[in-house]
């Protein structure tokens, strides 16, 4: 094996990587956030269960859950209806496209150095296997695909002896990051403007730079072409984008405000502390020699810090340039003892942490109950008592959605509807005495089929902060008969 691995490094790396996103896809069926689920999976499923066009807001393209569509719409053929196998398949394909992203970070990765010593093999199992990227390549996310375009976009614009045809191939790439993540304009025009500067210092020709404009027109006429394909305006769905996030983020906090130093802390930690502040070091050392990478990076960084809304994905565009700076630093300070000793630190406190992070999963206390209640019939009555969020989609959209209610007056109120007819009640947590007596009175005499447990992750995270993470428990679901 050692052998093998010795002569075939990609082909290990390749192969650990697949099965780590293989793993979050199938064990992780539910979603990570709002975004990602009423953004993707919801459109994608309701077309998948009834037929219903796919239609997103204004300022979303519609290509991330018509592509995820496209991922599951194969398995109509076997008659397959289990939403927890659609959404593990869509993420599972999401997942193998990820595996260009660990092909191109292990070709920079040789860039670093010479052919017999380099960073090839340390850099393609960073980005194979460091803690949160077998997740997040697997997440219904836009910034999700930026993992996959932004490598490749680096290693054609940065790769020795580049071509302008490479240029051009780099710049499509970035341009179809931009197509994704529409903030990741700030990455392309920045890189614009540094090959602007070296065609005129002569590190660069003119071709490559052409070829580079190229690139990023044929991604334009890509966007073009999806607003078109929606009946949209030609480039109103970016220019919508920008009004909404000015008004949300500039003109007011209404999308929520963190602190400026909400990413450079984020950064900070993505070697894992301790290990992380002494991997700064290296990470510092190599701007000098690697102004293209800082510059992006320090740029992107600084004009987010700017908008109040931050969230840690916002960041997975310039994690490449993070990683590559500290390769680069890395190298240099190779035989440095105290980096040495925390890169080897990082390696293990990462691998003790990335099968917890890699198999982690929420909501399963109502994701679960959906799709537990998918195999019930149709015409079943459900109530969901203090269920402050429900997925329908996992229950599927072709049944009716259930009755959602607060309050004990309103239960009762839902209850009386029933009349003589059986029913269903999910309840976050089980009924106190006043409700039990409740349905007494009202004839009804309900009994607990079944409890939905939340994650153990999610239940450290009720224990920590149980005032806002209390929808989170334990649901139950009742049986209730005349």
């Amino acid at each position: 094996m050692k052998n093998f691995y010795n002569k075939h490094p990609l082909a290990v790396i390749l192969l650990a990587g697949f099965l780590l996103r293989t793993a979050a896809a199938f064990y992780n069926y539910t979603p990570t956030a709002e975004d990602d689920y009423a953004n993707v999976i919801e459109p994608a499923l309701a077309h998948y269960q009834t037929g219903a066009p796919i239609q997103t807001e204004a300022y979303r393209l519609a290509f991330l859950p018509k592509v995820f569509y496209i991922f599951i719409q194969p398995l109509k053929i076997f008659g397959i209806t289990s939403t927890p196998f659609l959404v593990s398949w869509g993420l599972f394909i999401l997942g193998c496209f990820s595996l260009l992203g660990i092909w191109a970070f292990y070709r920079l990765g040789g860039e670093i150095g010479d052919e017999k010593n380099n960073m090839a093999k340390p850099a393609g199992w960073l980005y194979a296997a460091h803690f949160i990227l077998p997740f997040f390549s697997t997440r219904a996310f836009q910034e999700s695909l930026t993992l996959t375009t932004v490598p490749l976009a680096l290693w054609f614009l940065l790769k020795k002896n580049a071509r302008a045809r490479d240029f051009l191939l780099g710049g499509a790439f970035l341009g179809l990051t931009v197509v994704f993540r529409f903030q990741v304009g700030i990455l392309a025009l920045t890189a614009f403007f540094i090959f602007a500067v070296y065609v005129f210092k002569k590190q660069i020709t003119s071709k490559h730079l052409l070829g580079y404009i190229t690139g990023g027109l044929l991604a334009l006429f890509f966007l073009v072409s999806l607003d078109l394909m929606e009946g949209r305006a030609i480039l109103s769905t970016p220019l919508e984008y920008i009004r909404i996030n000015y008004e949300g983020n500039i003109a007011s906090t209404s999308y929520g405000s963190a602190p400026w130093h909400t990413y450079i802390t984020l950064l900070a930690a993505v070697f894992i502390p301790p290990f992380s502040l002494v991997l700064l070091y290296p990470f510092f050392a190599a701007f000098r020699k690697n102004l293209f990478l800082a510059i992006n990076l320090v740029v992107f960084i600084a004009l987010h810090s700017f908008i109040g809304n931050k969230l840690e994905r916002f960041m997975l565009p310039v994690l490449p340039f993070f990683f590559l700076l500290t390769l680069h630093g890395l190298f240099a300070l190779r035989e440095t003892r105290i980096v040495r000793y925390a890169w080897r630190g990082f390696i293990v406190l990462n691998l003790l942490i990335l099968l917890p992070v890699t198999l982690s999963r929420s909501q399963l206390n109502t994701i679960d109950a959906a799709a537990y209640l998918a195999h019930k019939p149709h015409n079943q009555k459900v109530i969901l008592y203090r269920i402050d969020f429900w997925r329908q989609a996992y229950m599927s959209f072709a049944m009716p959605h259930p009755a959602s209610v607060e309050t004990l007056p309103t239960l009762k109120a839902q209850v009386d509807t029933t009349l003589q007819q059986p029913f269903y009640i999910l309840s976050l947590g089980e009924f106190a005495q006043s409700e039990l007596i409740m349905l007494k009175e009202s004839g009804k005499t309900c009994t607990i089929e079944q409890h939905f447990e939340p994650s153990w992750q999610e239940k450290l995270v009720i224990y920590a902060n149980p005032k806002f993470n209390a929808r989170r428990d334990t649901t139950v679901l009742y049986y209730c008969s005349p």
